[in-house]
C-alpha cells in the first residue's frame, strides 16, 4: 500500500481532494496568460451575423494587452460565453479561446486573420457559417 494512515487520516483522501481541487482551480478564476500583441490586434472589434434566418447575434470584442473580452448583443438567440478569452498569435492568426466560468463554453474558440488591411474572424454565428471567414470591423 502506497498511501498509509497517520493519526486516523487517510492519505489517499488527502491527496485525491488536493488533486481535485488542483483541477477545479485551474479554469475557475485564474487569468491565462495573454501574449504581448502587436498594436495591429489591439483594440475594439464587431461582427453582426444572422443565425438560422431569424436571430442576429453582434459579437463585440476589446482586445488589450491585459485582456480580451467578448460581449454579445442577440434578438431571439440565447447569449452565451460572453466574458475573458486568452490570445494568442498562432501563424499570423489571433486565436482567442474562453477562460471564464459559465458552463458549455470551456471549447469556445474564434481566429483572427489579417487579409489585405481587412479583418476576419471565424467561430461566429451557427453551425452554417461557424467555419467561414467573416469580416471584422475594427472600431
Amino acid at each position: 500500500m502506497i498511501c498509509k494512515t497517520i493519526n486516523n487520516i487517510d492519505l489517499r483522501k488527502i491527496l485525491l481532494c488536493s488533486f481535485i481541487a488542483l483541477l477545479c482551480s485551474c479554469n475557475n478564476g485564474v487569468k491565462l496568460k495573454t501574449d504581448k500583441l502587436p498594436d495591429t490586434w489591439l483594440g475594439k472589434f464587431s461582427v453582426a451575423v444572422t443565425v438560422e434566418e431569424t436571430a442576429i447575434i453582434t459579437y463585440n470584442f476589446s482586445i488589450t494587452n491585459e485582456s480580451v473580452d467578448l460581449e454579445t448583443n442577440t434578438y431571439h438567440a440565447p447569449i452565451r460565453c460572453n466574458g475573458k478569452y486568452s490570445a494568442r498569435l498562432d501563424d499570423n492568426i489571433l486565436v482567442l479561446n474562453y477562460i471564464g466560468n459559465e458552463k458549455y463554453c470551456e471549447t469556445e474558440k474564434f481566429e483572427i486573420k489579417i487579409e489585405k488591411s481587412e479583418y476576419y474572424i471565424k467561430g461566429v454565428g451557427g453551425e452554417e457559417i461557424v467555419n467561414n471567414w467573416i469580416k471584422l470591423n475594427r472600431q
